[in-house]
């Protein structure tokens, strides 16, 4: 499959209930280095950051410091954007489900960027003050990047604590989660697998790409291993 699919290097990890069946490493973490992949091979997992970003604020919820059905605004009131919606109101649940209407992306911003840009929240709050919403809160689904990134400022308003140091201490340090961190720019490059792209010719090459680091933190740069 890896050959089929050009993949450099994999892990798969199998659990039964809470309990680690087995775990392994195929392929090359970097093909350059000849570094194989063992089961402690940090990889981006992207998206899947999402449901962290969704669990810190639902530990919120449960400690009653978050309403979902709450005004977005009451916690992050710095968010601003154009009228377009009269009485049109962006809900904590809007924002996490996304129906907030926040456009997806804003792509003069360096959301995904080969160099780590730790202030990308606040940009985002700026930059929203000249956009419209795309359409009405709760109206239809639309993934947001964007808006989901803006969940790191309601723990961080509510918390009192930088998003990076909550979730380490409320998610990550309990389960065990040590090589874990939605701050990307803090793990060490020799033990991170590198991105390659495969370009097509007469044969298929793989092409090293330059480090990426996912600047919208809470919507997709948690490194993680098997």
């Amino acid at each position: 499959l890896m050959a089929e699919g050009h993949v450099v290097g994999l892990t798969i990890t199998l659990v039964d209930g809470d309990r680690t069946v087995w775990r392994a490493g195929f392929g090359q973490a970097n093909r350059e280095a000849d570094r194989p992949v063992t089961p402690t091979t940090l990889f981006h997992i992207g998206s899947t950051s999402k449901t962290m970003t969704a669990m810190a604020i639902m530990q919120l919820v449960e400690r009653g410091l978050v309403d979902l059905d709450a005004p977005f605004t009451r916690y992050v009131p710095q968010l601003r954007m154009l009228p377009r919606f009269r009485d049109d109101v962006i809900t904590v649940r809007d924002v996490m489900t996304h129906h907030s209407g926040i456009p997806g992306d804003l792509i003069n911003l360096p959301e995904i960027a080969t160099a780590p840009d730790s202030q990308l929240d606040r940009q985002l709050l700026r930059a929203l003050r000249k956009q419209q919403p795309v359409r009405r809160a709760g109206e239809a689904w639309a993934y947001s990047n964007v808006a989901i990134t803006l969940l790191q400022n309601v723990v961080e308003n509510v918390t009192g604590q930088p998003f990076e140091q909550y979730t380490r201490r409320r998610i990550f340090e309990p389960l065990g989660m040590r090589s874990s961190s939605f701050n990307d720019a803090r793990q060490p490059g020799r033990k991170v697998a590198a991105g390659y792209r495969y370009a097509t010719g007469q044969t298929v090459q793989a092409v090293r790409q330059p480090r990426e680091y996912v600047n919208i933190r809470p919507a997709g740069s948690v490194y993680s291993n098997a």
